[in-house]
């Protein structure tokens, strides 16, 4: 069946409007009186006599304007009319059509025929819309005038519409449709967009202390300054007081990091916004102009960024027995043990994680296009986890810049140094001895019933070694820097990489357990862990 359609003429729609709003008043002061199609009526008290009038001219203003906004589809709630709103509308002597006193109040009753209304809103709106049209283009959009100059009319235009009570219902044009104001708020957005502030700051690290210079130019590259600025910190589910500030005559505005512990060890964003509105109770109205535009800054908090990235375990050197043990019944051929020696270092307590190597990636601007395409995954992407899909240059990559950001030396271990590390001074089979995993609590492996997939670093605290290191077997095999007598396909020498992985059984978990691959390409279950040498450090 076709819906059908309801014609609604407008007076039909300012009849309506007007049933509401008495019914609106009844709980303040109710005056029963007849009221006659083709009039506007507008109901006020007070002690005196001259205090209803009042309220009631102002009152019927209000309800005019509000059946103009309901015919013309504009704002719908009726507008709050001051006595000084009023008289821009230099309404003709009116004399009151009842008056009553209720209460120890006097109530006033003013009506208007919507024919005189009509003249009286056409007078005004058009001597105000030629005012602030010549206003808006001389002093706006032609002015050489500097941006806040520029802004600050643009507002002082908006406060006028809303002390005359038409900033819901001046059109640009007679005929038009368009609000003045809206008009006013677009401009605001594309100027506002033309403003690029930037921010004094190395790099997008910040901690406990640190106090953002924020600069605000024009487009002609002049500051902005006396700009008022709304602040906010905000986190997933978490978001900071807000803080109201002013540039300064340079457009800086300066802005201290919160004491929030949800903000704190995490990505936050902080958000600016115009705050006109903000500036006094009677500028509440500008909301709308504040909420047209805002600047939005990334950054990734650290309470003590180096604790962040360098978690390690020092391993001692000397000499050592690599390859397989003599208990192993497993061990393959390229197994066979041997005497190493080794100098001292220290190793990563955990794998690499995909919080660490995120910051790495967006400090580097690398194109999201290049960022492992395992993050992807519900799992495998949290922070927490190990980092997958790395190639082995990639982790070079990420070691060289974390010597760069804290003038250190440290690179992937060699074979021998990842066993050396792993066996944790004991001749086992695996990290914690010759027990099995298979009992579920030591490390993730194919099988073992706690996950389908890598796990948050430092899960298995049963298959910690002697030396403190977790994930030496299991959750991702580990590339080194040792290469293999294997090459490719394409005859480019391969890689050994040490521990198993989620992907693997029991078995290949063993400490001399060895694999070769491409070093070019990317793995699910491959990642990778650092060393430093004692000497380096």
């Amino acid at each position: 069946m076709k819906n059908k359609i309801l014609l609604v003429s407008a007076p039909f729609i300012a009849l309506i409007f007007c049933m509401l709003f008495v019914i609106s008043c009844a709980s303040v002061d109710v005056v029963t009186f007849e009221r006659e199609p083709g009039y506007i009526y507008g109901t006020g008290s007070g002690k005196t006599k001259q205090e209803a009038q009042e309220s009631a001219r102002n009152d019927l203003i209000a309800s005019a304007l509000a059946e103009t906004q309901a015919t013309q589809s504009y704002l719908r709630s009726k507008p709050i009319i001051t006595s000084e709103m009023a008289k821009s509308f230099n309404l003709p002597k009116i004399s009151p059509y009842t008056t009553e006193k209720k209460g120890g109040k006097v109530v006033v009753v003013f009506r208007l025929k919507r024919s005189e209304w009509k003249i009286i809103k056409d007078r005004h709106e058009s001597t105000l819309r030629s005012e602030l049209t010549a206003e808006f283009g001389d002093s706006v959009l032609n002015s050489e005038k500097s941006s806040l100059d520029r802004l600050n009319v643009a507002v002082a235009i908006l406060t006028r519409l809303h002390s005359e009570g038409l900033y819901s219902s001046l059109t640009t044009t007679k005929q038009g449709s368009a609000l003045f104001s809206d008009s006013i708020i677009n401009w605001f957005k594309e100027h506002l967009s033309l403003i690029q502030p930037t921010v004094k700051i190395d790099k997008n690290f910040i901690n406990d202390d640190s106090v953002l210079d924020i600069t605000f130019l024009s487009a002609d590259g002049k500051p902005v300054g006396s700009l008022p600025l709304s602040a906010k910190w905000t986190a997933p589910e978490v978001e900071s007081e807000e803080e109201i500030s002013l540039t300064d005559s340079k457009g800086i505005v300066s802005l201290k990091f919160p004491d929030d512990p949800d903000l704190k060890d995490k990505y936050v964003t902080l958000v600016l916004m115009p705050a006109f509105s903000k500036k006094s109770d009677d500028t509440l109205f500008l909301e709308s102009l504040d909420n047209a535009f805002d600047w939005e800054f990334q950054f990734r908090h650290f309470k003590d960024i180096k604790k962040f990235f360098i978690n390690e375990i020092k391993i001692p050197g000397g000499e050592f027995t690599a390859g397989s043990v003599e208990q192993d019944r497993r061990a393959e051929l390229d197994e066979e043990p041997r005497k190493v020696t080794v100098g001292a270092f220290s190793i990563d307590k955990f794998p690499v994680t995909n919080g660490q190597y995120r910051v790495y990636l967006e400090d580097m601007k690398i194109p999201e296009s290049e960022y492992p395409d395992f993050w992807d995954d519900s799992d495998a992407g949290n922070e927490d986890h190990p980092v997958v899909g790395i190639s082995q240059k990639e982790a070079q990559a990420y070691a060289e810049w974390l010597n760069t950001l804290f003038d250190i030396k440290k690179r992937l271990p060699t074979e021998d140094e990842w066993e050396k590390a792993a066996r944790g001074g004991m001749e086992g089979i695996f990290p914690w001895g010759d027990e099995s995993p298979n009992d579920d609590v030591r490390a993730n492996y194919n099988g073992n019933n706690r996950y389908d997939g890598t796990s948050p670093v430092g899960s298995f605290k049963n298959g910690v070694n002697a030396f403190g290191l977790f994930d030496m077997a299991g959750n991702v095999w580990q590339w080194t820097s040792t290469s293999s007598v294997e090459q490719t396909s394409e005859g480019k020498i391969k890689i050994i990489i040490k521990g198993g992985s989620w992907m693997d059984g029991p078995n290949e978990l063993r400490v001399s357990n060895r694999k070769e691959l491409d070093p070019s390409k990317h793995y699910g279950d491959v990642g990778f862990r650092l060393v430093r040498e004692a000497l380096n450090e």
